[in-house]
């Protein structure tokens, strides 16, 4: 036998004896043949270099060379599992896959090992690449590491694919875990927090020496190929197995759903017993052909799915609780405890979660409480052993009002469970984690750079934020603790290298709220660059694939704040890639530009998602199916339809629900209350004012010039009695009568109050009032009488039906148990006041399986330009600064820059009449020319701008805080004053403003009115009414000293009489409608809406 030869059936050994011992488990030689011959092995191989082949047995043993690990791109992507918790959700995921396939299938039910996922790929029988999960798309090239684990074969045997690849969990047993914590714990090192984070850091480490010695585990769950030896899932992990690999002997195929449950209760228990960790069951469809059917989402597959095991649970004491905050400015409190074991683990401390979670549970300090690991790794608190609590029991824990770091008042979203710090400026968690989130390797991936680096430039002030870290210079770092001029150069090495991270990342790297990775994407596939992000519209976002509301709302809302916008252009000029490269676009065309493309049926060659894929690339656009008709491409093509279906009968097939609640509307402050009475009675906001006002010194109403919707602790006691004052309401408030008051955290908040309280009434009976005044109180008491009704339960209800096999859809919501709703029952829309955006599209109740006829209708939709504000929205607008946002909590957070503050946005509104720069069509506020031409004259777009106020404000809230000097706001205001006088000076253009007052302007409006009034009856004798004369007047910017233009107030109207002229001025009552002339008195134009000006003659 040669040399050769001799080596070839000593690796052909070892190999097999290795997969006896670590995969079977029936060794056939004891430990010492097997250590001679891996020894007589190694000598050959020292003794002929000549034969040396990466695949050895040998190899496993590691080597001590380190090197950086390198990026490989997936070739099939690795996705995560959607997770359900409950059997009900599993039963849902079952009849998913059901109506989907509408075919018999077969799930195959896995063990769930909490590890670390892995690919490995083989190519004729040899280990040739192992890399981690990563991203999804591509992950990290860690072979030799992988090598040095026994339970994978670097060689198969059998009738294996020429090249495929095989995915699992790469796991750390619990013997091996508890031994590495103790051996940490001796030589006083900080330990792993389970099995999962240990096998993930050994996979990761440059020493594969080491990773060998951590005696890491394998189970293999999935191939994937071209050339599988079958059809099923299960059926090819079986040939796997003969082909050397390590699976799961605990698999088994469900043909049913009762026995994927029997599969879930068996194994609930049975876990314990197994020798590694374990958090839950995976189901899969078996098919690989109905796998491909199925599809993916945008994160996961539609043919599996992760039931996760309820986590264990220990007793153990709560000493404190502590907060920190998060890059999102999210506050999390932290329980502290006395240490106890749970799943393996020691745990010490437990996350709260949320203000909600601390209110529950009732929680004091020094209380026994119940600690669980959610998905057996995250350990919280669920619920207090009350009967243990003695005389000596702790505080009750109350969620905190200000931020830990900063002092900042903490808010909290409608909708949300978390509270956070609205600082993110200046708040230094918040800053830090920006930048350590920027910095991560998802993202910029900076080398060098970690979260002590971050916390040690910040704290030195070398960076605020993103942007600062491309100033910096190796010469500004090298000098620091810890730093050498090696690891200064290799920091401004990775931040340079980072400027050629491709855009989809860099926008993931700003921290956009709700943008993650796949958001990010998206996005980057849907703009060229950031101005075009930034310039983007609500609807342009929402009609991103994956983006709802909330996502684009959120990055209208990130685009909205000057400081991010500068921050954006730092960037930019940088050289970060914030846009597409060429080689982004490369494989784009616009061949199915204008193109809507259905896709329907079963598919044999690609997917649906693979499918939508080529269309989308090629510019066109995938249409949701309609099995029963073509696109319709006309108007024509769309009657007929109507035509061919208005006499067949409507069958509903499907209703599908999802429960929810809403809460009552939140009680007023100034400007809801002006915002609400423009849109039900079309009351002007000054007009309003004046309402309420009345009404406070009626006492029949509380302080009306508020900015907060809330009500303080102490207003609680008194509601039985305010409610019992209401005596026109006695129909509402008597089921509330008697009762315990609901007490919501959406309307009683001390933190939200500060010297005055929302407007509501007082309890005074209220008589002698106007209709006007009586219309604004009823809103009051109804919006002070809901808040203590119960929420109102409604389904959220998708509903198919079918015409002749045409599949029609409506969304939209069903009222299950009315509420508050029943004290709003009364109000009746107008039938002709203008739709608002906010209309709710409530359907009523539908049934599966019914039919009958219906009235087919063809809607034809235009695109349409911005609306025009009205008072209601303008007033919203000048609350935030500008920024037009329907999220209440958002709303509030904002309100610190707004324009005006409540009692002074209505004189503004009117000033903006008197001076005639805006004028009223109906509802809508249109500028006139003079308002316009006056703005056009303002080249300074700040001086226009709604963010100047806002800017202004920051600044002076930094100088009260003493983070920012006062002397140099000032030069910055000299300096913007100075550039303005200079603008204005040199200006030699001849701009003219054209000016004409609001009485003539209504005055020619009536002019132009009025023949057509006359025409209808020429006959009859009218008293000659005196035309308002027409008064412009022009001021000319000729020469480079005149004055800067202004509003020059027009002459008065030349008159017949006195009394006449009184006819077309403004109402001096509700400053909306002008003088009509009736027979016996003058009125307002505007009695219709219930103004009551009347002057005898």
């Amino acid at each position: 036998m040669t040399v050769k030869e001799k080596i070839d059936q000593l690796r052909a050994d070892l190999h097999r004896h290795n997969y006896n011992y670590y995969v079977l488990n029936a060794p056939e030689i004891s430990d010492k043949e097997f250590d001679d011959r891996m020894r007589e092995l190694q000598d050959l191989e020292k003794e002929h270099p000549e034969y040396q082949d990466d695949n050895s047995p040998t190899m496993r043993v590691g080597s001590d060379l380190n090197k950086n690990f390198t990026q490989v791109a997936h070739k099939y992507p690795m996705l995560s599992l959607g997770n359900t918790y409950s059997e009900s959700e599993v039963t849902d995921f079952y009849d998913r896959v059901k109506k989907a396939l509408n075919e018999d299938f077969e799930i195959c039910c896995e063990l769930k090992y909490d590890g670390t996922s892995i690919s490995l790929t083989y190519e004729n029988g040899k280990l040739v690449r192992a890399v981690t999960r990563g991203d999804g798309e591509k992950g990290d090239d860690v072979t030799d590491n992988v090598k040095t684990i026994r339970t994978i074969p670097l060689v198969l045997h059998g009738d294996y694919p020429e090249l495929f690849e095989i995915r699992g969990e790469i796991l750390m047993p619990w013997e091996v875990f508890e031994e590495l914590n103790r051996e940490k714990e001796a030589r006083e090192e900080p330990l792993f927090a389970n099995p999962r984070n240990a096998a993930s850091g050994t996979l990761k480490l440059q020493n594969s020496a080491i990773v060998a010695s951590r005696k890491l585990d394998a189970y293999l769950y999935y191939l994937l190929g071209e050339e599988l030896p079958c059809d099923g899932h299960y059926e090819n992990l079986q040939a796997a197995a003969g082909w050397g690999f390590k699976t799961s002997e605990h698999m088994k195929k469900a043909h049913s759903l009762e026995e994927v449950f029997e599969y879930i209760r068996y194994w609930d228990t049975e876990r314990k017993n197994l020798p590694v960790a374990t958090d839950g069951i995976v189901l899969k469809v078996n098919s690989m052909r109905q796998q491909k059917n199925l599809g993916f989402t945008a994160k996961s597959p539609r043919w599996a799915i992760a039931y996760k095991f309820q986590a264990e649970r220990a007793l153990t004491r709560l000493n404190k609780v502590t907060y920190q905050v998060g890059r999102t400015g999210a506050v999390t409190p932290v329980a502290n405890l006395d240490p106890v074991q749970l799943s393996g683990t020691i745990v010490k401390r437990a996350s709260l979660h949320n203000a909600d979670i601390i209110e529950g549970l009732d929680l004091h300090i020094g209380d026994m409480v119940y600690v669980e690991k959610g998905g057996e790794i995250i350990p919280k608190i669920t619920g207090v052993d009350k009967d243990a609590r003695s005389m000596l029991i702790g505080e009750k824990v109350k969620f905190i009002t200000h931020c830990p770091e900063c002092g900042s008042k903490l808010i909290r979203y409608e909708g949300e469970a978390a509270h956070y710090c609205p600082n993110e400026t200046s708040c230094p968690p918040q800053i830090k984690g920006k930048i350590e989130h920027f910095i991560s390797r998802k993202a910029m991936n900076i080398d060098g750079l970690g979260p002590e680096t971050v916390d040690m430039f910040y704290r030195l002030g070398l960076i605020k934020n993103t942007a600062d870290l491309y100033q910096l210079t190796a010469d500004d770092i090298k000098n620091l603790d810890r730093m050498g001029e090696k690891s200064a150069e290799n920091i401004i090495k990775g931040i340079e290298a980072s400027k050629e991270v491709p855009f989809e990342r860099v926008l993931f790297a700003l921290g956009i709220r709700f943008v993650g990775e796949t958001v990010a994407k998206k996005i980057a596939k849907s703009f060229n660059d950031i101005d075009e992000l930034e310039n983007a519209n609500l609807e342009k976002l929402i009609n991103i694939d994956e983006i709802g509301e909330k996502i684009a709302q959120s990055i209208l809302t990130y685009f909205a704040n000057p400081l991010n916008r500068e921050l954006i252009e730092r960037l930019k000029s940088t050289g970060l890639q914030l846009y597409r490269r060429e080689e982004d676009l490369s494989g784009y065309t616009d061949k199915l530009a204008g193109q809507s493309i259905v896709i329907s049926g079963v598919f044999t060659h690609h997917s649906r998602d693979e499918y939508k894929e080529l269309i989308e690339k090629n510019g066109g656009k995938k249409k949701i199916d309609n099995p029963g008709i073509d696109p319709i491409a006309n108007r024509e093509e769309g009657e007929a339809l109507v035509e061919r279906i208005k006499d067949l009968p409507f069958v509903v097939t499907s209703v599908g629900k999802k429960d929810g609640r809403e809460f009552a509307p939140r009680l007023f402050d100034l400007t809801s209350l002006q915002v609400e009475c423009n849109k039900k009675f079309a009351y002007s906001a000054d007009e309003t004012l004046k309402l309420i006002q009345s009404l406070y010194e009626k006492k029949v109403a509380t302080y009306p010039r508020v900015d907060t919707t809330f009500l303080s602790d102490d207003i609680y006691p008194k509601c039985p009695a305010i409610l019992k004052g209401l005596r026109d309401y006695e129909v509402l408030t008597a089921p509330l009568a008697g009762t315990t008051l609901l007490k919501s955290k959406k309307v009683f908040d001390n933190s939200k109050v500060t010297d005055h309280h929302a407007i509501i009434p007082t309890g005074v009976y209220a008589q002698n009032l106007t209709d006007m005044e009586r219309r604004v109180y009823d809103l009051i008491a109804r919006r002070f009488i809901a808040v203590f009704y119960p929420d109102c339960k409604i389904s959220t209800t998708t509903v198919m039906g079918e015409v002749d096999k045409i599949e029609f859809r409506v969304t939209g919501k069903q009222i299950l148990e009315p509420g508050w709703r029943v004290v709003f029952a009364k109000d009746v829309k107008d039938p002709t006041e203008e739709k608002e955006e906010e209309d709710e599209n409530v359907l009523p109740t539908f049934v599966k399986g019914e039919s009958g006829p219906h009235i087919p209708d063809l809607n034809e939709k235009w695109t349409q330009p911005p609306r025009p504000y009205t008072e209601a929205t303008l007033l919203r607008a000048m609350e935030t600064a500008g920024k037009l946002v329907d999220n209440d909590e958002l709303r509030d957070a904002l309100k610190e820059n707004g324009i005006g503050r409540p009692s002074t946005r209505a004189a503004i509104i009117e000033t903006l009449f008197k001076r005639n720069y805006i004028r009223k069509e109906r509802k809508n506020l249109i500028a006139t020319p003079t308002g316009v031409e006056l703005v056009q004259l303002i080249h300074e777009e700040l001086l226009k701008s709604a963010e100047l106020t806002g800017i202004w404000e920051k600044k002076l809230r930094e100088i009260e805080k003493k983070t920012y000097d006062a002397r140099q706001f000032l030069e910055e205001l000299k300096q913007m004053v100075s550039e303005i006088v200079m603008s204005v000076l040199s200006d030699n253009t001849n701009r003219r403003i054209t000016i004409q007052d609001a009485v003539a302007a209504k005055a020619e409006e009536k002019e132009k009115k009025e023949p057509k009034k006359r025409e209808r009856k020429p006959s009859t004798p009218k008293e000659k009414k005196p035309k308002a004369e027409k008064t412009t007047n022009e001021v000319k910017t000729d020469s480079p000293g005149s004055p800067a233009p202004v509003a020059m107030a027009a002459s008065t109207p030349s008159t017949a009489g006195e009394v006449d002229a009184f006819v077309g001025q403004p109402c001096p009552l509700c400053g909306k409608g002008t003088i009509i002339k009736g027979k016996t008195a003058y009125g307002c134009s505007e009695w219709r809406n219930g103004c009551t000006f009347r002057k005898n003659f």
